[in-house]
């Protein structure tokens, strides 16, 4: 699999998730409730594509620009612009909020359906379309659960003279619900700009190296809007044709609009995926996420374990 198959099916057409964008407006939480469920949603997505994605045989889902995804050693396929995926994720968290609350350990699932277009324009020139609805579903702290729904366009370009250098941009839409649909979290509209590269050692190793900033244009609650910026490496291992090994850094910068807050967020994650068949593959993970803050209520360290089933269909 080229580096474009790579990184083109990280997302993918408008279509799935469309109904549930017409629930309520009245907000369901307070402020630091939606703040709470936004950081909960933005480390989650990492671990998802880890979750999803890790396997150096895995398909390809959302994200897949983030934590990368290399098939070593397989013959080149032919190229299938849609995907259509499902999986369900189970965790184990040491913080449940991730803002000073209270609240400790818990059980919580993740459950994702999506699917993605990304049909070639003109040479090195992609567009990429997605749709995608989670639900998270807390054991213990039941009243935590939400919905996240995420839509994206945008474009892809691969600079070939440059060893394969991937440069991207989309508009993307992102909403969080309550778990009974009937009310608004928190909702926002952004531009995402990155570039990736991908290095090879051999043909069962690989890093990527790549930075990311997401800019946000409109969203509510206000207190809630940031700006990210990201930085991060993968590096993957195939072990056999069926079974690979992860692991990841990412540190990011995020600015609040309406505050004087500013956040470091790091990342450490590594997992095991086992492909058991061409469409379904299941996996196994560890997280450390640390975050500091100018405000020190939302200033966290917490620790997830999890192991996930997922499934794709590719045409």
């Amino acid at each position: 699999m080229t580096l474009i198959q790579r990184k083109l099916r990280e997302i993918g057409a408008f279509a799935a998730a469309l109904a549930v964008l017409a629930g309520s407006p009245v907000f369901a939480a307070t402020d630091r409730a939606a703040e709470s469920d936004t950081q909960r949603t933005d480390l989650m997505t990492k671990l998802n594509e880890m979750g999803t994605a890790a396997s150096a045989f895995a398909e390809a889902s959302p994200g897949d620009s983030d934590l990368g995804e290399q098939m070593l050693l397989t013959p080149p396929q032919k190229y299938r612009a849609f995907n259509l995926y499902a999986g369900a994720n189970e965790y184990f968290t040491t913080d449940a909020t991730l803002v000073e609350d209270g609240y400790g350990q818990d059980w919580f699932a993740v459950m994702q359906a999506g699917l993605s277009w990304t049909p070639r324009l003109w040479d090195n020139l992609y567009a990429d379309f997605y749709a995608r609805q989670e639900l998270y579903r807390y054991a213990r702290y039941s009243d935590l659960s939400f919905n996240a729904t995420n839509l994206g366009a945008g474009l892809t370009y691969v600079i070939r003279p440059l060893g394969d250098l991937s440069i991207y941009g989309r508009y993307g839409f992102a909403y969080l619900g309550n778990a009974e649909a009937s009310g608004r979290i928190y909702d926002e509209q952004f531009l995402k700009f990155g570039l990736q590269k991908a290095f090879s050692f051999g043909r069962a190793q690989v890093v990527y190296a790549g930075v990311n900033a997401n800019i946000v244009l409109a969203g509510s609650p206000s207190s809630a809007l940031r700006d990210q910026y990201y930085a991060y490496w993968t590096y993957q291992l195939s072990l056999t044709r069926k079974t690979s090994l992860s692991a990841c850094y990412q540190i990011g910068y995020i600015p609040f609009r309406e505050s004087s807050r500013k956040d470091w967020n790091q990342l450490a994650c590594a997992s095991v995926s086992y492909q058991a068949t061409k469409w379904f593959s299941a996996s196994a993970l560890i997280s450390g996420g640390f975050n500091g803050s100018t405000d020190s209520y939302y200033n966290y360290s917490v620790l997830n374990l999890g192991f996930g089933l997922n499934g794709s269909l590719q045409f």
